[in-house]
């Protein structure tokens, strides 16, 4: 049984087929050189597709996303040196602070206060040893490490002009990130720290020509993203604001 090199074959087909290959090999009825050109098929279909590749079809929505190191995939966790991060994940951390940033409506048990209720875009910050846990909604949980490497600062420290502090420590400190349509915000400096996108905007730094590569400077909405220290400027160039929550160690200007 000579097999022909499948070119063009719908999504759906290619389910079909798989179901049909996998399963066909479990049937009495088949006698045995059937099954032998069945297993024939099997072996040259997987081979040319490649497992990996036919799951990854299997999963492909119809729109393209941009492709950029913006639009990272949606993790459900992250951890380095500096921070762990979980998405909609109790983490059960006393350890260290944690920041809890509500993607809906949330409702969090507190094991030292009284429990209470967030709503998208608002935050909580959990010193060590107060346990909380999240009992319904999405979010993002930030964990702020206080035995890390030192942080290596940026060659120059300016402070960025305004995003609203809303939390602020020894350790860390929280911001309100806003940023209007076609609004730029001048050269500043980061130390390592944690974006919480809570929107989709296109961003880019002034300073340099727009990338023409599709999807460069995309933020995902309900994503997070980690970034070193560092000293840019952004400018957005949506149509909407931008909105994200920064966790961010307090670097020493140098």
């Amino acid at each position: 049984m000579k097999i022909q090199p499948i070119k063009k074959i719908t999504l759906t087909t290619y389910l079909v087929l798989l179901f049909g290959v996998l399963t066909a090999q479990n049937t009495n009825s088949l006698n045995n050189k059937n099954k032998a050109e069945m297993l024939v098929f099997k072996s040259n279909f997987i081979n040319q597709m490649g497992l990996a590749n036919l799951i990854n079809v299997a999963s492909q929505k119809h729109d393209k996303a941009p492709t950029t190191i913006d639009n990272i995939k949606d993790t459900a966790s992250f951890e380095n040196d500096f921070f762990r991060i979980l998405k909609n994940i109790n983490s059960d951390e006393v350890t260290n602070p944690r920041v809890v940033v509500a993607l809906s409506n949330v409702r969090i048990k507190s094991l030292g206060r009284d429990d209470f209720k967030i709503t998208r875009g608002e935050l909580m910050v959990f010193k060590p040893n107060e346990g909380c846990k999240i009992i319904k909604g999405e979010y993002i949980e930030v964990i702020v490490k206080q035995n890390h490497p030192a942080l290596k600062g940026p060659e120059q420290w300016i402070e960025p002009i305004g995003n609203k502090i809303v939390y602020e420590d020894t350790l860390f400190r929280v911001f309100d990130e806003k940023l209007d349509p076609g609004a730029t915000r001048s050269l500043h400096s980061h130390s390592q720290r944690v974006s919480v996108r809570l929107n989709q905007v296109h961003l880019t730094d002034p300073r340099f020509e727009i990338s023409k590569i599709p999807g460069t400077g995309i933020q995902v909405a309900n994503t997070f993203k980690y970034a070193e220290a560092m000293v840019h400027a952004v400018k957005n160039l949506s149509d909407i604001p931008l909105k994200n929550i920064i966790i961010e160690f307090k670097a020493s200007p140098k």
